[in-house]
């Protein structure tokens, strides 16, 4: 948690990263609301979907945000972590389709 105070209406203002770990830099707060949104659709696709292998791929995508989203890091490395969700959701979605016979 951070050392800022915000009450009720003012944190239902901020976004889960800013109201989790205070003011960051663009850049980095940028990167982990992606982190945070590829978590999101991970955790959401497997209701979506009759495919395990997409199941199982959208539970490797929640594994590494959860890790990730708020772990002390470098831009660098979010950069690196947020595109590795970013193409395993793909894969996640390239593999319902393809189990599905489309």
């Amino acid at each position: 948690m951070t050392n800022q105070s915000h009450d009720f209406a003012d944190a239902s203002k901020l976004d889960p990263i800013t109201a989790l770990m205070g003011t960051l830099p663009p850049e980095e707060l940028d990167l982990r609301l992606k982190l945070y949104q590829a978590g999101r659709l991970a955790s959401f696709m497997p209701y979506e979907t009759e495919s395990p292998l997409a199941r199982s791929i959208c539970s490797l995508v929640c594994d590494l945000v959860r890790e990730w989203q708020f772990a002390p890091a470098q831009v660098d490395d979010l950069e690196k972590v947020a595109k590795l969700a970013r193409r395993l959701t793909i894969c996640a979605n390239d593999a319902q389709l393809f189990e599905a016979g489309a």
